[in-house]
Formats: C-alpha cells, sequence, structure tokens
C-alpha cells in the first residue's frame, strides 16, 4: 500500500483530534487501576491506591472509598468532599492514572499471560505483545525463521516509531510549548493506522497531562491570592491598631498627670493602663497572624514552582532514557535487517496464505457481571479486559 508524506498523515490526525476534543469521554477507572492521590499540604494522605476487586481504595481517614466507575476529576471532588471536616480547608486533590490494569491474552498466542495497558491499544497490539499468533505445528522449518524476523522487525520499527512521537511530547512538555508530531517521519515499513494510533495516544496524554498541570496551577494561583487579600486586609488592621495604641500612651499619660495632680481617680488611670495593654496584645496577635499568613503564602508560591519544576525535571529525565533506548532500538532494527536479509537469500520470501481464520474475544467487566463481546483486530481494548484468541480452520 502506497503511504502518505508524513506531515499531511499526520497533520491531517493531529486536526481530527483537535477538533473534536471537546468531545472526548474522560476515562473511568477499573478494579486494578493505580491511582496518584496528592493532597496540597498533607502528605500522609498522598501516595498510589490500587483500586480492588470491589472497586474501592483503602484511604486514609476514610477507610474503603468507592471509585470504580469514576473520573479522575469526580475521585478528586469526591476526596475534597469528604475530606473536608477531617483536614484544615483549602487543601486540594489531584489525582491521576499512575498505572492502568493490565490486559490479560489467552488462546492461541506465543506468550499468553499479562499485558500491560496503553491508551488507545487495539487488539493487534495486546497479540503483538504477547509475542504473536501461536504458529502452526505444520509450519515448515525453513519458513518459521523467516516469519519470526519479519514480525521482530515490524515491532522494532513500530518500537522507534512510538519513541520518536514520545521524545516530541516530552520536549514540548519540557520547553512549555503546544506538541505537534506533524514533523515526525513516518516509517514506510509500519501500518499508517498503528503509526496513526500512536500519535493519537501522545496528544490525549499531552492533553491531559497539561489540563492537570493548569489546575493544579489553577488551585496554588487562588490560595496565593487568598493570601494576598489576608495579608493587606491584616496591615491595614495593624495600621489602626498602632494608630490606637498611640492615642491611648497620650491618654495615660495624661490620666497620670491629673492623678498626681488629684484631679482624677486611680481606677480611671488603671482603666486606661487594661485598655492600653489589651490593645496591645491586639497589635501583637496581629502581627503573629501577619507572620503565619506572609509564611502560608511563601509556602503556596515555592509549591506553585515545585510543580512546574518537577514536571520539567521528570521530562527531561524521561527524555534521556528515552535516547538511550531508541539508540538501543536503532542498534536492534540494524541487526534485524540483516538478519532478515540472509533469511531471504537463504529461502522463500513469501509465507505461504494458510487456511485458518482467527477470531478474537473480548471478556469486559461491567456492572451487571462480565460479558463477552466478538471483535476484530483492530478493536479497541480497556484495562482489566480479557481477549481469547481462537485459531480454526
Amino acid at each position: 500500500m502506497k503511504k502518505r508524506g508524513s506531515a499531511a498523515v499526520i497533520a491531517s490526525l493531529l486536526l481530527s483530534i483537535g477538533g473534536g476534543a471537546g468531545a472526548v469521554e474522560p476515562y473511568r477507572v477499573v478494579s486494578g487501576d493505580i491511582l496518584q492521590v496528592s493532597i496540597y499540604g498533607e502528605t500522609k494522605l498522598s501516595g498510589r491506591f490500587r483500586i480492588g476487586p470491589d472497586g474501592t481504595i483503602g484511604f486514609p481517614l476514610l477507610g474503603s472509598f468507592p471509585v470504580a466507575g469514576l473520573s479522575t476529576a469526580d475521585i478528586a471532588r469526591r476526596l475534597e468532599e469528604a475530606l473536608a471536616e477531617r483536614i484544615p480547608a483549602g487543601s486540594p486533590a489531584a489525582v491521576e492514572i499512575a498505572e492502568h490494569a493490565p490486559v490479560f491474552v489467552l488462546g492461541d498466542v506465543d506468550k499468553p499471560g499479562q499485558v500491560a495497558f496503553t491508551p488507545d491499544m487495539r487488539v493487534l497490539e495486546v497479540v503483538a505483545s504477547a509475542g504473536g499468533l501461536r504458529r502452526p505445528r505444520e509450519v515448515d522449518g525453513a519458513i518459521l525463521p523467516l516469519i519470526s524476523a519479519e514480525q521482530e522487525l515490524a515491532d522494532l520499527r513500530l518500537m522507534h516509531f512510538t519513541g520518536q512521537v514520545q521524545r516530541a511530547r516530552l520536549a514540548a512538555e519540557a520547553e512549555g510549548r503546544a506538541f505537534s508530531a506533524a514533523d515526525i517521519p513516518l516509517d514506510a515499513l509500519v501500518a499508517t493506522e498503528a503509526m496513526q494510533r500512536v500519535v493519537a495516544a501522545e496528544v490525549e496524554l499531552f492533553r491531559r497531562r497539561k489540563a492537570l498541570l493548569e489546575a493544579q496551577d489553577a488551585s496554588l494561583r487562588a490560595q496565593s491570592d487568598s493570601f494576598d487579600a489576608e495579608i493587606d486586609s491584616l496591615r491595614q488592621g495593624i495600621v489602626l491598631y498602632e494608630e490606637e495604641v498611640g492615642l491611648l500612651a497620650k491618654e495615660a499619660e495624661t490620666q497620670d498627670t491629673l492623678f498626681k495632680k488629684g484631679l482624677t481617680v486611680e481606677t480611671r488611670v488603671n482603666a486606661v493602663r487594661r485598655e492600653q495593654a489589651a490593645l496591645q496584645r491586639s497589635l501583637l496577635e496581629a502581627r503573629s497572624f501577619l507572620a503565619r499568613a506572609t509564611q502560608k503564602r511563601l509556602e503556596v508560591r515555592q509549591r506553585l514552582e515545585e510543580v512546574h519544576m518537577i514536571r520539567r525535571r521528570d521530562d527531561v529525565i524521561a527524555l534521556r532514557e528515552l535516547e538511550a533506548a531508541q539508540a538501543r532500538t536503532e542498534r536492534r532494527i540494524i541487526s534485524a535487517s540483516a538478519a532478515l536479509d540472509e533469511l531471504r537469500a537463504k529461502g522463500p520470501g513469501v509465507v505461504e496464505e494458510r487456511t485458518t481464520t482467527v477470531s478474537y474475544v473480548l471478556v469486559r467487566r461491567e456492572p451487571g457481571g462480565r460479558r463477552s463481546i466478538p471483535v476484530d483486530d483492530l478493536a479497541e481494548v480497556m484495562p482489566g479486559d480479557v481477549l481469547r484468541v481462537e485459531r480454526t480452520r
């Protein structure tokens, strides 16, 4: 099949994704997902929580907290509501998916078992991750190595393209700019549909991570603005207290003078002194409140800087690790290409058509139980699904 240019293919994909971004249904968590929960200012309540078979997480102070079927935004909101009476106000919650529940594959695959889930995963990718379809016993020994070599090279090329898209996304995050994969060259030996799915998954991941960062940023800025208003109010109050303290000091001196001349009574002098002492205590309390509010504002601003710094640091580390992984993949592609050329030189390059049919059934957990769904190889897979692969003659 003739492939279109990389800019045209990916640019059109990004345009279609951008045009429908508002209609994307948020992901709803399932049993087996691992959540990263962050409660601002409450390190003992922050951490990773795995969703159990009953759809709940064991959360400090709350016990078994139901989350299955909710989006991360819904979970954050419900946690804030549930913790409102247990922790200080102004402690927003942030929830994101740390790790999806795995997919399980059974049947006629080379390596049945657990497969790590990735967003927008398809049946074809699950089968590839499980080593591909199990080879029929009657396959000729001379052809089997050729099939394996071709599959390995195709997997390596898709892996390399995925790394290129991930690198573009990480660089955009680290530099704080828009993410575009339009300049990434396509691989003529990888299916266009597979590359488009890779790009779509990275675009969606970039959008979600950006939205989370913006939400954290907005929350912290709102807290900083709140402390700014409180500090301004306290400063104005302190000015008034200081003026009143000055006036009472003069009044106290006047009363002392009058008392010495016998023009007033001692109780009046003592009353002024008590009023002066009470006002000075109030002034000290106001200054203490001002110091605490100033410290809190500083902590919020430091947290705001840390959120962006941590994101950039993580992206830079991921980029460095990805560069090393890409270099290893490129060397493996060179070796796999050489091995494939040698096999083709020794034997036939075309595998004879098999008189078998492959069928796929997804077993999916739903509110009413599990349901079996016959699908094709391009059907989307969800976390926690069980894929059954069968080959029939």
